[in-house]
C-alpha cells in the first residue's frame, strides 16, 4: 500500500513533497498515532530517523498532520506503519530541500534493513503539539519580517502591510509563541490571507 508523501515498512519505493506553490515550509515527518503501543513506537522512530529537527505526531481530531482524510492515516489504521514527511517550498527542487528528503529516506531504509548501512541515531526533536495561522486584517502589499524556521513570539511582528502609497495599514502580529513552520510567498493579501503558520512544540 502506497502514495505521494508516504513512506512506509513493506519496501516499497517512498516519496515526500516539496510544497504547494506559495508556501515555504520548514522540514518535517509526521505519524498519525493508533492508541497501539508497538506500531505508534515504530512510526515515532521512522519520523524521527526522517525529518532533521520537527516530527508531527497526529490523534484523529487533532490540528496537526497526518489527518484521517489521508492515506497515511488509512495506512496506520490497516497495520501499515506509514510517514507523512514535507520539506521545501514554491514546488521548487532546491538543493537543500532534496537533500532533506534523501538523507531522511537514506536513514529509514538502513534502519528497515532495506540497505546496507548504520542509521544515523536521531537527536532531540521538536514534537508538534498543535499549529496556528496568522492571517491579514487588512488588504495590501506584504512585508514579511520573519522567515521559516524562526522563532516567534506572542505580539511579535510578523510582517507589516502597505497600501499603494507605501504607508503602514497594518503590522501584523503573532498570536502565541512557536516556529514559524509555513510562510506564504505572497507579495500582495487581501483581508483574510494566511501569512504565518506556526507550530506550538
Amino acid at each position: 500500500m502506497y502514495a505521494a508523501k508516504c513512506c512506509n515498512d513493506r519496501g516499497l519505493p517512498p516519496q515526500g513533497s516539496d510544497g504547494d506553490l506559495g508556501e515555504m515550509l520548514l522540514p518535517f515527518a509526521g505519524y498519525a498515532l493508533t492508541g497501539n503501543t508497538d506500531l505508534d513506537r515504530q512510526g515515532e522512530m521512522l519520523a524521527r530517523l526522517y525529518s532533521p529537527k520537527l516530527i508531527s505526531l497526529s490523534t484523529p481530531t487533532g490540528t496537526i498532520p497526518p489527518f484521517a482524510d489521508g492515506i497515511c492515516y488509512a495506512a496506520t489504521r490497516k497495520g501499515i506503519v506509514s510517514i507523512f514527511a514535507e520539506s521545501g517550498g514554491n514546488g521548487t527542487l532546491e538543493e537543500g530541500d532534496v537533500q532533506v528528503h534523501l538523507d531522511g529516506l537514506a536513514n529509514v531504509m538502513r534502519h528497515l534493513g532495506m540497505i546496507d548501512g548504520t542509521p544515523t541515531q536521531p537527536g532531540p526533536r521538536l514534537s508538534a503539539r498543535d499549529r496556528k495561522v496568522v492571517r491579514a486584517t487588512r488588504a495590501g502589499l506584504l512585508r514579511l519580517r520573519v522567515a521559516v524556521g524562526d522563532e516567534i513570539a506572542a505580539g511579535q511582528e510578523v510582517a507589516e502591510i502597505y497600501n499603494v502609497f507605501g504607508e503602514v495599514v497594518e503590522r501584523v502580529r503573532s498570536t502565541g509563541n512557536g516556529i514559524a513552520g509555513l510562510v506564504w510567498a505572497h507579495k500582495v493579501v487581501n483581508t483574510g490571507d494566511p501569512i504565518v503558520r506556526y507550530w506550538i512544540v
